[in-house]
C-alpha cells in the first residue's frame, strides 16, 4: 500500500469493524471508521484500502439490507478511481465481510442471516473483474460475533493477501467455493417470433453473450437498454427518417470515418444477432444514430 494511504472501514451493528480497525494499526496502517449512512457519501482521495461490513446481525431488517447494498455499491463507485490511483501506485484493496457461515451460506455451514447480503461478495467479485490494479477479496465468517471478532487478525491479513476473491473462514479451515459442472434439462421456449424482448444493464460481456444466444432462438426485436449518454446526436439529415430502406439509402453522403465506424460496427456488434429480427438501443455507441434505428436482420 502507499505509504499516505488509508484503510476505510464500514461500522457494523457487531463492532467487528472496531476490531478489524484494532488489526490493521497493529500492522502500522492507520485506519478509520466510516458511517455508511452518512449524506453525502464521503470523497476519499486517500484510500488505499476500502472494507465493507454487514452492518446488521441480530433481528435483522431486509429493508435495511438492501439499503445497505445501495450504499456499499455508490460507495465503492465513489471511490474506484481513488483505489485504483493507488493500486496503480503501490497497491490497494477492496474487500467486503458477510456473517453468513463462514462459507457464505452453502451447506453445511449453518446460515441464519439475510440473504440479501449476498451481493456484498457479487459487489467484490465484480470489482476483482473490472479493477485490475486493486486487489478484491470477499470474505464470509460466522454468525458467532465472539468468533468474529476473535478472526480479526486473520480477516486482515486475508484482506491484504494475494489468493481466490472469495473465501470463507470457520474454525481452523478456510473455505472457498467452487463451481461443479450440472446437467440441464432443456426447456420450453416461452418467446414467439415477433416478440420483444428488452434487456437492460448495459448489455456487454455476459450479458451480450445471453443476448446471442436469445436471439438465436426465435426472430425477436431485442431492445438493449444502457445508462451510458449518447457519444453524439443523430445527424439532421437522418432524424426526418423512419424508414430503414430510406435511412440505408441515405447513408451514402456520409463522410469516410463514419462509413467506417459503422462498418467496425456492423461486423462485431450486429452479425451476431444474424438470426433475429430488429435490434434497437436507446445506448447508441459507436453510431448512435443508426445503431439505434437499423433493423439488422439481412443486413449486408
Amino acid at each position: 500500500m502507499p505509504d499516505s494511504g488509508k484503510i476505510y472501514i464500514t461500522q457494523d451493528q457487531a463492532q467487528v469493524s472496531h476490531s478489524l480497525k484494532q488489526a490493521f494499526e497493529g500492522q502500522g496502517y492507520e485506519a478509520i471508521l466510516l458511517d455508511p449512512s452518512s449524506d453525502p457519501l464521503p470523497d476519499l482521495p486517500d484510500v488505499a484500502g476500502l472494507v465493507m461490513i454487514q452492518d446488521q446481525v441480530s433481528s435483522p431488517d431486509s429493508g435495511r439490507a438492501t439499503a445497505f447494498l445501495k450504499t456499499a455499491f455508490a460507495l465503492a463507485h465513489e471511490n474506484g478511481k481513488h483505489l485504483q490511483a493507488a493500486g496503480a501506485r503501490k497497491g490497494a484493496f477492496l474487500a467486503t465481510l458477510t456473517f453468513s457461515g463462514g462459507g457464505f451460506g452453502v451447506p453445511p455451514c449453518r446460515f441464519d442471516t439475510l440473504p440479501e447480503y449476498g451481493g456484498l461478495a457479487g459487489l467484490a467479485k465484480t470489482a476483482a473483474k473490472e479493477w485490475k490494479e486493486v486487489l478484491c477479496h470477499a470474505l464470509d465468517l460466522p454468525g458467532n460475533m465472539d468468533v468474529c471478532h476473535q478472526y480479526a487478525e486473520a480477516v486482515a491479513s486475508l484482506m491484504m493477501t494475494r489468493g481466490p476473491v472469495e473465501m470463507g473462514l470457520n474454525k481452523d479451515f478456510c473455505q472457498v467455493p467452487m463451481l461443479k459442472p450440472a446437467p440441464v434439462d432443456p426447456g420450453r421456449p416461452v418467446l414467439a417470433d415477433g416478440d420483444v424482448a428488452v434487456i437492460t444493464g448495459g448489455a456487454r460481456g455476459v450479458t451480450a453473450d445471453c443476448a446471442v444466444e436469445l436471439a438465436g432462438t426465435r426472430k425477436l426485436t431485442i431492445v438493449l437498454m444502457g445508462r451510458s449518454p449518447a457519444p453524439s446526436d443523430e445527424p439532421e439529415w437522418a432524424a426526418a427518417l423512419s424508414d430503414p430502406a430510406a435511412l440505408k439509402k441515405r447513408f451514402s453522403p456520409v463522410n469516410l470515418p463514419e462509413k467506417n465506424r459503422l462498418r467496425q460496427f456492423l461486423k462485431n456488434d450486429i452479425r451476431p444477432f444474424r438470426p433475429a429480427g430488429k435490434f434497437s438501443t436507446p445506448c447508441p455507441d459507436p453510431v448512435p444514430w443508426l445503431q439505434r434505428r437499423l433493423p439488422f436482420y439481412g443486413h449486408p
